[in-house]
């Protein structure tokens, strides 16, 4: 899938970008929060094969609401300080701190690493269907083109 903001090939981030629920890839990330990453890699096959579908259907895994807060109430419920829990699922003790305090999102590894130390649900399959898909052309305008655009025509 194509990056919205500068139309790399590689976007399987799921970002909010100025409020906007966007997929972007790993660069154009830091430019929001990230909430997921896409999951569907039977239509990337798809894709690179050149077959095209006619109803196109996404599973993305997206983290639940207050998830820093659900590892930290876990956390302190078993008793255990930040550099015991990081012992114990081999990450870095401010990492876990960061993802307590929701400064970052976890990646998929960690999330799972941590759903399986306490038996809790961080990460949700949510399958969106958007109907046809668009054949791109190579002269597809992204968000990044209109910015730029933008920013000749101030000069």
């Amino acid at each position: 899938m194509d990056c919205e903001l500068c139309g790399r090939p590689d976007a399987n981030i799921i970002a909010v970008v100025e409020g906007i629920k966007m997929t972007v890839c790993e660069k154009c990330s830091k430019y929001g929060k990230e909430i997921g990453m896409l999951k569907d890699k039977k239509e990337e096959r798809a894709e690179k094969r050149g077959e095209k579908k006619s109803e196109k259907t996404e599973i993305e895994l997206e983290l639940v609401e207050d998830y820093g807060k659900k590892i930290k109430a876990e956390r302190e419920k078993k008793g255990m300080s930040l550099k015991q829990l990081a012992a114990a699922i081999a990450e870095k003790e401010s990492y876990i701190d960061r993802i307590e305090n929701e400064d970052v999102i976890p990646s998929e590894k960690v999330a799972r690493k941590l759903e399986k130390f306490f038996n809790i649900k961080l990460l949700e399959e949510v399958v969106t269907s958007s109907g046809e898909i668009e054949i791109k052309d190579e002269d597809t305008i992204t968000l990044g083109d209109i910015i730029e655009i933008k920013k000749k025509n101030k000069k």
